[in-house]
């Protein structure tokens, strides 16, 4: 029934899903580290779709070789992803950190154009300058808010970004062989926890002691969210050109700039921000104006 509706829409409700998932987690990650929020949301939403799996997962026109594609992906998408925007969010807070992982347009179209050859038009290349305009905006300090993190924390968000882009061209390889959207998200999520719990377990970095039963509910909606998110991309990925979903995905900042106004009381949103919050969404809608 999905497969009805206009790729580039499907690409704007995940925005929205990525978007609240940011906020929702922003007050949890107070209270514990973001690798304990991580631990959370991605291993629960894993279960959740291993309970679903005999209902929904089709093995009709099974292929090996996407499903390694798929594999591949999930050892960093979503795992490395949310922690990296669990820990941008602790640092920078929703707006800034959400805005910066907005460049993972950049690394999705490079990937696009190298891997699946598809063509980028003169004026997606000049949206691209507008995003990267407006993070540098964003990053500079603000007198009324002076910046509270160091510069280098900027490569936290960016190697999400980076994370997110390369993962949304795999799908889309991986969705050329097999388009088969619930093995995708249910192979992404299980190789994505089982690196999860096997560094965790390596490393003993997070102690069950870290956990109460408000945060961990919040962190299931999170997964939720995200997951919600991840499966309106990937129909929209398989429907449509990266080049052109891969910027609406990355306009989520909109929904979290509007929901840290309205819910969060410890964001103040200055007109340094707002204005590089405004180019870095001008620019990703840009994109999508073919």
């Amino acid at each position: 029934m999905l497969d009805l509706v206009p790729a580039p829409l499907l690409a704007l409700v995940a925005a929205a899903f990525f978007g609240a998932a940011i906020v929702v987690s922003k007050p949890a990650l107070h209270e514990i580290p973001p690798l304990a929020g991580t631990l959370v949301s991605i291993p629960t939403t894993t279960l959740f779709l291993w309970l679903l799996s005999p209902f929904l997962l089709d093995l009709e026109n099974f292929r090996i070789s996407a499903v390694a594609v798929f594999a591949a992906v999930g050892i960093f998408f979503p795992a490395l992803v949310s922690f990296l925007n669990f820990e941008a969010n602790r640092r920078m807070g929703p707006t800034i950190s959400s805005a910066i992982s907005s460049t993972a347009p950049i690394f999705a179209v490079l990937g696009a154009l190298i891997f699946l050859h598809e063509q980028l038009t003169l004026q997606q290349a000049a949206a691209l300058a507008v995003i990267v305009a407006g993070v540098m905006l964003m990053s500079l300090a603000d007198k009324c808010r002076p910046r509270r993190w160091p510069l280098w924390a900027l490569l936290i968000p960016a190697g999400g970004a980076l994370c997110r882009g390369a993962a949304q061209a795999g799908i889309k390889f991986g969705l050329a062989i097999w388009q088969n959207i619930f093995a995708a998200l249910l192979i992404g999520y299980t190789m994505s926890s089982i690196a999860l719990l096997t560094a965790n377990a390596l490393t003993g970095n997070v102690k069950r002691k870290v956990y109460r039963r408000g945060v961990v509910a919040r962190f299931w909606c999170v997964g939720g969210l995200n997951g919600g998110g991840m499966l309106f991309s990937y129909i929209a990925l398989r429907q449509g050109q990266v080049t052109q979903i891969a910027p609406i995905l990355a306009s989520f900042p909109l929904f979290t700039f509007f929901l840290s106004a309205i819910f969060l009381h410890d964001e103040r949103v200055t007109l340094r921000v707002t204005v590089g919050v405004l180019m870095t969404v001008a620019g990703v809608i840009a994109m999508t104006l073919h």
